[in-house]
Formats: structure tokens, C-alpha cells, sequence
């Protein structure tokens, strides 16, 4: 008898009984169908979520001026406040270009600020954080952080 498993969509690998192995090419309709494989470098997310959901109107972030202190290398540069920064892209390059200003992104998916600040780490950027946060409930504990830093 013969097995097969399919490996390309034209190409099955069938095995025989004795071990050994040969390879057929099929362009029939019963072929195994092509998957689009997603690139190892992106990550997807959710897209959206209601930011009026009970859930998120609790405060998820009560940031201190510490936070913000230990956040950027030098506090006492002036802010640039991203509101829903999503994987934080423009923040990333803005920081890169403009030293001289520090740039704080708040988004309100957990692992879109996961994923946001491990590109902040291979970047080694110190003039750049993420927070996750609601900013319809939170955004006044932020710039009251900001402001004390």
C-alpha cells in the first residue's frame, strides 16, 4: 500500500512499504490547497477593541513621575504624547530622529504594547517608552506624570 502527505500543493511524497521514497507531481483539483504562510517577522493583532467596554473603564496604569523618570534617559526633555500608537511605528523612527524629545505611546491592547516594546529593546532607544493604557480613563494620571517628572 502507499501513503502519502502532501508537502506542495503539485507535489506529494508517497512512501511504499519497503521504506523507500518517491516523489509525484499533481495539478489535479484533489491536491492539497496552498497556504499563505505569515513572515516570521510580523505579528497580528486584534484590531480593534471598545475602549467603553466595563472592562477597560477600570484604570489598568496608575503611572508616577518615577515611572516617566525611569522610562527616559533624560526626563526633562519635552514630551511627545502618541495616543493609541498601535505597534508604535512612528513613534520608533520619530525617536530616532529627534533625540532631543522624549515620546511616550499609549495603547489599550495588552499585547500590542508587549510586542511595541520589544521592538523599543532591539532598537535601544532611551527617549522612547509604551504604556498600556485606556486613555479616555487614564490619560489624566499620564500627563500628571509627565508633568511631575
Amino acid at each position: 500500500p502507499i501513503r502519502g502527505r502532501y508537502i506542495h500543493s503539485s507535489t506529494a511524497l508517497f512512501s511504499t512499504d519497503d521504506g523507500k521514497a518517491s516523489a509525484s507531481s499533481s495539478s489535479s483539483p484533489d491536491s492539497a490547497p496552498k497556504r499563505r504562510r505569515k513572515p516570521a517577522n510580523l505579528s497580528r493583532f486584534r484590531q480593534h477593541v471598545n475602549p467603553l467596554a466595563s472592562r477597560y473603564q477600570q484604570s489598568l496604569v496608575s503611572p508616577s513621575a518615577s515611572t516617566i523618570t525611569d522610562a527616559f534617559s533624560d526626563p526633562s526633555k519635552p514630551v511627545h504624547l502618541d495616543v493609541g500608537c498601535a505597534k508604535g511605528t512612528f513613534i520608533l523612527e520619530m525617536s530616532a530622529l529627534d533625540p532631543d524629545t522624549n515620546y511616550l505611546g499609549l495603547e489599550i491592547r495588552p499585547p500590542v504594547v508587549e510586542f511595541a516594546l520589544e521592538r523599543l529593546t532591539r532598537r535601544n532607544l532611551t527617549n522612547c517608552h509604551f504604556i498600556e493604557c485606556n486613555a479616555n480613563v487614564d490619560a489624566r494620571n499620564v500627563t500628571r506624570a509627565i508633568r511631575a517628572a
